[in-house]
């Protein structure tokens, strides 16, 4: 619909009135009714999703009541008509995370606005109870959604974008989205090392096996992991590998006869699978092959 200044009537350019395609092409039949100061265009079927069409109306197609005729107007349009998608989500679904006051980022295929549902967007724990109050903030693609306090260590959350609470800016709206975090905050603890504290061993290149109390994943100072002698020189090369709840160290050639050796492991070294770091441990062995 195209608004005038004021009443309006076909000129003698009306029929040159047209809506084309970027390569140009007509949109053909296109119906032309004027009503007072209004211009309305109308087409059999559907303009192509994803095209930009253009609207021209030449001078003279439009004259008002005393015959004066408007001079050339052209406009644009874009036709979109697909639905925004969630591209990714912070914490991503199903995630373990150590954040109990983290901000949630969902990210999205287009720019984004309020739909009609955004005031239902929730977060709800296992119980179902929503979080609240929970604060929404749309910049271009991204929504956040913040809380007052802390999500609680152990329990699993459910974020929901209901149908319709978000649309893009020509108004698609959303299909129903659900993404699932868990909060854990608890550090791994070492449940139990091979060989044991202070032991006296007779195995001179044995591998050393940490056990610790959830499945582990390599730390910031992972590198720093390290077995030393008396005086403080650290074993070298020392390889690490990891296996689900267990760190195996282990050596090139044999440790010496008689010395206590220390195994360290500096806070930051190791976390689990939510980023919890352990605290440093240390651990003492003595070998004795005689």
């Amino acid at each position: 619909m195209i608004t005038f200044s004021e009443a309006i009537k076909a000129g003698s350019a009306f029929s040159s009135i047209k809506v084309t395609n970027p390569d140009g092409v007509l949109v053909k039949p296109l119906y032309k009714v004027i009503n007072g100061k209004t211009l309305t265009l109308t087409r059999i079927g559907n303009y192509i999703n994803g095209l930009t069409y253009t609207i021209t109306l030449p001078t003279g197609s439009i004259t008002d009541t005393v015959g004066n005729a408007l001079s050339t107007f052209t406009s644009k349009f874009a036709v979109d008509n697909a639905k925004p998608t969630v591209t990714s989500v912070n914490p991503v679904n199903n995630k373990v995370v150590s954040g109990v006051n983290r901000a949630i980022v969902i990210t999205f295929s287009e720019n984004i606005k309020a739909g009609s549902a955004f005031s239902s967007i929730k977060v709800t724990n296992a119980d179902g109870v929503a979080v609240k109050p929970l604060y929404k903030v749309i910049n271009g693609k991204t929504l956040t959604l913040t809380r007052n306090g802390n999500y609680i260590n152990g329990l699993t959350y459910t974020i929901t974008l209901s149908t319709g609470s978000i649309t893009d800016t020509a108004g698609n709206a959303l299909s129903t989205f659900t993404s699932k975090f868990k909060v854990d905050n608890t550090k791994p603890t070492v449940t139990s090392v091979n060989p044991a504290n202070n032991k006296v061993i007779n195995m001179a290149n044995r591998a050393i096996v940490i056990t610790f109390s959830e499945n582990i994943k390599a730390g910031s100072a992972f590198s720093s992991i390290k077995v030393t002698n008396p005086d403080g020189v650290s074993v070298k090369p020392l390889y690490k590998v990891i296996n689900g709840k267990t760190l195996t160290l282990t050596r090139n050639g044999n440790y010496i006869n008689g010395l206590t050796y220390t195994i360290t492991l500096p806070t930051g070294s190791i976390t689990d699978a939510a980023g919890n770091a352990i605290t440093t441990y240390t651990s003492k062995f003595t070998t004795r092959n005689t």
